[in-house]
């Protein structure tokens, strides 16, 4: 695979034939298509995010419906978790690629993977404590940019 190669933002409207990698964490990297010549994001905006999630059924859609809704009056805070967001895919990307080159993944690949699992146990922490899910749970700032 090709590395450093300039990455176009392109919008897609996510169907089920996208959804290939057989887990959620595999077409999350796959929502950037043409690594190996010409890249392209399909992760153009918050938006296209939560449609993504709602495909692969990664929240409930009393989440979604609410981080949607936090969206249209927080447009920079969704802007700042689309970034969060891909940050994390390209440290998965990253943390695959090595291991299917044989590496050791890079520490600071690993320093990233953990924040993000810490936040998803303090996500899982905070709706334990509330008895189910909760909007208040997802709206929580999971990682800092």
């Amino acid at each position: 695979m090709k590395s450093n190669l300039p990455v176009t933002i392109e919008s897609h409207q996510f169907a089920t034939r996208d959804i290939i990698g057989g887990d959620a964490a595999l077409d999350f990297i796959n929502t950037v298509t043409g690594r190996d010549q010409l890249p392209r994001d399909w992760l153009d905006s918050y938006t296209r995010l939560l449609e993504w999630a709602a495909l692969v059924r990664l929240l409930p859609e009393n989440i979604l419906r609410a981080l949607t809704r936090r969206a249209k009056t927080e447009p920079k805070a969704a802007a700042a978790a689309l970034t969060r967001a891909k940050v994390f895919r390209e440290t998965l990307f990253a943390l695959l690629k090595g291991i299917v080159s044989g590496s050791a993944p890079p520490k600071a690949m690993l320093a990233v993977l953990r924040e993000h699992w810490i936040a998803g146990i303090m996500l899982t922490s905070c709706a334990l404590t509330m008895g189910a899910w909760s909007p208040s749970c997802a709206m929580m700032r999971p990682i800092s940019t």
